[in-house]
């Protein structure tokens, strides 16, 4: 192929890439978009340096804050709300920067990872060719629509870029140290060091790049071995090091939590969390190589955990194969290197997330980074072995389904009515997704199908409390005595346990009682369930998210049946254990609403110094009332006061 006409096809391919995520362009902000962007909002907006660094520093998504992720937004709005058209199209340009990375580097790996035969028969143009198959593939795959198009993805696909970036770089300088070995190092250095650097501060999992940059070394790195007391120095501090301290420091994890003790906000402990991630690996490479038209999703409560080796027996059956996998991938690293290398560094980019860090079992953004090679082995295989005319026709089959797919799942992601109804659909068993389209019926002014919805669901999922909580309040709402399913709710608390994600719907649940607008929902009901609630979670430790907001809740039910005194254990045990300005808030209205004025008096003011201080921010800030509220509440409250002295 004539290098023009190359050019002309790599174009072709970036504006298919381009045209088949636009009708995407078009989606909402969804779910964890609000309240990282929200900050914005918290501060008044960024218009100065002060706020300008209260929003980038302020991060509490990670232990960094992710600062360089955040300074992104800020392209795109500096107040909130904003419009999320700007967002998702700026992600959509990152996606496509990450796929030229990818060809840089699939460039370079061919040049030294082909056996002999084949690269004296192939030209530069066909390996170039052959790169921007392995491109092609990637940046036009329907599973990386879940990334791409989740605003705040944009951390998993910066941390990407840097990934990539650092790696390009390393492999740069790897073949500059053969005639210039200082310039080689430096050029290196900058790759591991400044690479690693940028992709943590955008989100933590960059921490990886040292490892998938070693995976290279003992697989594709052996066809152009560096022998030099040097590099082997630097490979040794740059890459070894690292790699075995995070390694370390994620032992260190379970060790802190207890191997066989849940996390804190989870319903599995770390030994249940690994056994899980054996199934979760194949399922994400069974969403690759199995493209689905609906793309990727946001819902998977309803993976189920592996809570032995035999409890799903395919536990087993996935860790065994795993295991193979990566004693042959390592076994045939030299025979197989660029299969080798990429499974390796596929399973290599999710050593944070999908080993002992207590997030949620499994995401879909987290194949991002390392997917971007596992079409290397196939690409190579369909060449070496296939016609050429059956391989164009090969070619051209996939990248048609795999366009058409990707197109088909953007435009879904731009209706959030279709996308809710899809993922309702095709994950029957996932509550989440259940009560989100049921919410989105809701809104839209469909009552009667939100409730019909919620109702087989509730078949399905019988002791669901999240579930059957969530029916009752919408029975309220529509006018209908919800007794039957307040019994359901009862019983749900007894067997299956609250979430803290649960928090919003146990507010409506509190408000919904105590304003007695509705018949059959009393806040008798809200003290038993709440206490049933606390008494049924074995694993309710102090230190836990769940501990606080359920001691919060039943002081305020308390509260309202006149138990001011046990209350007021409650709230201090709730907020010992998180100091929360919202809770504290909370907590003053509800003691003013009581005629306590005096004391709500004091819980306000003490808000107000917090805010008034400086020293709230991050999540804190964004999950803090206004200043302007709490002083308003104040100057309500000393007035109440003064009445009621005089």
């Amino acid at each position: 192929m004539q290098l023009w006409l190359f050019r002309v096809v790599a174009c072709l391919l970036y504006v298919v890439a381009f045209l088949i995520y636009w009708p995407g362009l078009s989606g909402p902000f969804l779910f964890d978009d609000y309240p990282n962007l929200s900050q914005m909002a918290a501060i008044g907006g960024v218009k100065d340096w002060s706020s300008f660094q209260a929003f980038v520093l302020g991060g509490f998504s990670g232990p960094t804050g992710r600062p360089i992720s955040l300074l992104s937004f800020l392209l795109n709005a500096t107040s909130w709300p904003a419009d999320a058209y700007s967002f998702k199209l700026f992600n959509v340009l990152i996606h496509i920067i990450n796929s030229i990375l990818i060809f840089l580097i699939t460039r370079t790996f061919f040049k030294v990872a082909l056996p002999a035969r084949s690269t004296n028969s192939i030209n530069d143009r066909r390996l170039s060719l052959l790169a921007l198959l392995c491109v092609a593939v990637w940046v036009l795959h329907p599973y990386l629509t879940s990334t791409t198009l989740y605003v705040i993805q944009r951390m998993a696909m910066l941390s990407a870029l840097f990934c990539l970036l650092g790696m390009y770089l390393y492999l740069k300088g790897r073949q500059l140290f053969f005639e210039a070995p200082s310039r080689g190092i430096l050029l290196m250095s900058l790759g591991v060091g400044l690479g690693t650097f940028l992709a943590v501060f955008s989100k933590e999992n960059g921490a990886v790049l040292p490892l998938l940059i070693l995976v290279y070394e003992y697989t594709l790195g052996t066809k152009l071995p560096v022998r030099s007391r040097v590099f082997w120095a630097f490979k040794f501090v740059a890459l070894i090091v690292p790699s075995a301290a995070l390694l370390l420091y994620l032992l260190h994890i379970a060790y802190q939590n207890g191997f066989f003790v849940d996390y804190g906000s989870r319903n599995f402990s770390p030994y249940e969390r690994l056994l899980t991630q054996c199934r979760v690996i194949f399922s994400y490479l069974e969403s690759w190589f199995v493209p689905s038209f609906s793309g990727g999703r946001l819902f998977y409560d309803d993976f189920e955990i592996s809570r032995g080796w035999l409890a799903p027996w395919t536990t087993l059956i996935s860790a065994a194969s795993l295991l193979l996998l990566v004693g042959l991938a390592l076994a045939y690293r030299k025979r197989f290197p660029i299969f080798s290398f990429a499974f390796l560094f596929f399973l290599g980019s999710q050593l944070i997330e999908s080993t002992t860090v207590g997030l949620e079992i499994k995401f879909d953004h987290r194949v991002y980074l390392g997917s971007a090679f596992l079409a290397l082995p196939l690409i190579i295989l369909a060449y070496e072995h296939l016609s050429s005319k059956l391989n164009k026709l090969l070619v051209c089959a996939v990248l048609i389904v795999l366009s058409v797919a990707t197109y088909s799942a953007s435009s879904l992601w731009g209706s959030y009515e279709q996308m809710t109804l899809v993922w309702a659909a095709k994950q029957p068993m996932s509550s989440r997704a259940q009560i989100e389209a049921a919410q989105m019926h809701f809104n839209s002014g469909r009552p009667g199908a939100s409730l019909q919805l919620l109702n087989a669901a509730s078949v399905r999922m019988p002791n669901n409390f999240r579930l059957r909580l969530t029916q009752a309040l919408i029975q309220c709402q529509r006018g209908l005595s919800p007794t039957e399913a307040m019994r359901k709710v009862k019983d749900a608390a007894t067997k299956a346990p609250y979430r803290h994600t649960d928090f919003g719907l146990l507010e409506s649940f509190f408000k919904g009682a105590i304003q007695s607008e509705c018949v059959g929902i009393s806040l008798e009901d809200f003290v038993n369930v709440v206490a049933e609630l606390i008494r049924s979670d074995s694993n309710l430790t102090q230190s836990s998210l769940i501990y606080s907001q359920l001691h919060y809740y039943y002081g305020l039910a308390l509260l309202r049946t006149g138990h001011l005194d046990v209350a007021e254990v409650y709230f201090s045990e709730s907020l010992e254990s998180r100091a929360s300005l919202h809770m504290r808030m909370n907590i003053a209205a509800n003691k003013a609403s009581v005629g306590l004025y005096k004391q709500a008096w004091e819980e306000a003011k003490a808000v107000r110094d917090r805010l008034v201080s400086g020293e709230v921010k991050g999540k804190e800030l964004a999950e803090a009332p206004r200043l302007e509220d709490v002083l308003q509440f104040i100057a309500i409250v000393e007035e109440d006061l003064k009445t009621k002295t005089e």
